[in-house]
């Protein structure tokens, strides 16, 4: 978000003198100041003491106002606003949900007082006029796990993780952006494991999913008689969320009358079942996700401008697989070995994986994978087993094969067929083959495959082969 966006979306969530500003670390918090300035640095005399030797001894200037700004110093390791390098000497307003880095410390806006989730740091003695004294340790930087189903070796991954802990204690809401498949789910998983709410519920509802009508009564729940086929009362999911999180992926596919009464939810934390003239009350966290430009959308008047700014406390952009290389392959033997192949990937295959541009990412790397999977039978991956097809492979970045072969035109009509084509057939005719020799039994024909009992089911529903009824396949 350039700092023009930044500016009309204070100005928007009301940005004046009596709002107070606190900067949230991992393992503190400061109460910037109204007036005057501050010196953010690594010891003293710095007015904010950063213990990390990625931060420079006079890292930045914090000019107290409303909102504050504050200005790059000519440090070492970079100030970042929203994942942007400020220049030396440039100065950006720190307004509400601004994600902010120090070196390699990440710290966020927020309105009011340091609260219980970020207690402030005690101050030093003989603070100077300039403001209080306070030092803050940096995260820790332990081995970046991401979480239960997370992979992250990518560089950018683990400060994109790292960030949880330092949003998760908060209350603010989260919207998550990036394009389609790239683990924004996971993320949002993770948030809630490593929050105060990892006890509660966490509550996903895809948005593109049910129609508005259905939509509606899943989030707000309806009671018996509200409409037609309303035999009895169903809560809905805020209230089934209560104490915990609710995820909305896919938040700009929302219609715009069912964002209205999203808006009253999180304005009032009330919720109000269909046919009910009595709201709930519920505490509940919004998580939303989205591969879409909610700030474009709200221009055109497709999304509404008052419910973006709700849900966008804090912003956080998950990249692409094709900029995180460093996670294709641990991905990828993730899959490898949940398809039930417990080998890995030749050296060819590896370069593969990692040169192609996976425009589906994660989810296409998972196809691909438990198609290999299906392919090697339980041995290593080798490049042949990938076969990402032909309208993919120009995407790679290596260089291209040696043309094939011409075809007199006289054979071409019989002979060519689409790879795709060619692979389906490969694989079914693999498939039928284990099948027979096992008698129809999934589980030994899986293990003769060297793939999942699940993965087979998957293969043989979408090649229409009747599986045999429950109590045969022993």
């Amino acid at each position: 978000m350039d700092s023009g966006n930044a500016t009309r979306r204070a100005a928007r969530l009301g940005d004046d003198d009596s709002v107070s500003y606190t900067l949230v670390l991992a393992s503190g918090s400061l109460l910037l100041p109204r007036s005057g300035e501050a010196i953010l640095g690594r010891e003293a005399p710095a007015d904010l003491v950063i213990a990390d030797d990625s931060v420079s001894r006079r890292h930045a200037r914090i000019i107290g106002g409303s909102p504050p700004e504050i200005e790059d110093l000519g440090s070492t390791n970079g100030t970042k606003l929203m994942g942007r390098l400020l220049a030396k000497g440039e100065r950006a307003p720190l307004t509400l949900g601004t994600v902010v880095q120090v070196g390699d410390t990440v710290a966020f806006v927020q309105a009011g007082a340091p609260s219980a989730a970020a207690p402030a740091r005690p101050v030093v003695p003989e603070p100077r006029p300039t403001g209080p004294r306070l030092t803050i340790a940096p995260p820790m930087h332990a081995p970046m796990t991401g979480g239960p189903s997370a992979v992250v070796a990518d560089a950018t991954m683990k400060q994109l993780y790292q960030l949880i802990d330092v949003i998760a204690p908060s209350k603010l809401s989260v919207l998550i952006l990036g394009e389609t498949g790239v683990g924004k789910d996971v993320y949002a998983e993770t948030l809630h494991a490593r929050s105060p709410r990892a006890t509660g519920p966490f509550v996903r509802l895809n948005c593109a999913a049910l129609p508005e009508a259905l939509l509606e009564a899943e989030l707000f729940g309806y009671e018996r008689g509200a409409f037609t086929g309303a035999h009895q009362a169903k809560p809905g999911l805020f209230e089934a969320a209560d104490g915990g999180t609710v995820f909305l992926d896919e938040i700009g596919e929302m219609p715009l009358v069912t964002q209205a009464k999203l808006l009253r939810v999180l304005e009032s934390g009330e919720t109000l079942r269909i046919g009910s003239l009595k709201p709930k009350r519920v505490d509940v966290r919004f998580v939303s996700a989205t591969n879409r430009d909610l700030e474009a959308l709200s221009s055109l008047g497709q999304f509404r401008s008052d419910l973006y700014f709700r849900l966008n406390g804090v912003s956080v952009v998950i990249p692409p697989l094709r900029k995180r290389p460093d996670d294709v392959v641990p991905l990828a033997l993730r899959f490898l070995h949940a398809a039930g192949n417990p080998s890995s990937f030749d050296e060819a295959a590896t370069a593969r994986l990692i040169s192609y541009r996976w425009p589906g990412n994660i989810r296409e790397l998972k196809n691909v994978v438990e198609r290999a999977a299906l392919l090697a039978q339980g041995g290593l991956v080798s490049a042949s087993h990938l076969m990402f097809g032909s309208s993919l492979l120009g995407q790679a970045r290596e260089a291209p094969e040696p043309p094939p072969p011409a075809i007199p035109q006289a054979q071409r009509a019989s002979t060519a067929m689409p790879i795709r084509d060619e692979f389906a057939e490969l694989e079914k005719a693999r498939i039928l083959e284990a099948m027979e020799k096992c008698g129809g039994n999934q589980s030994r024909a899986a293990k003769m495959l060297g793939i999942s009992r699940t993965t087979l089911i998957k293969r043989l529903e979408a090649y229409g082969y009747v599986r045999p009824r429950k109590g045969q396949d022993e």
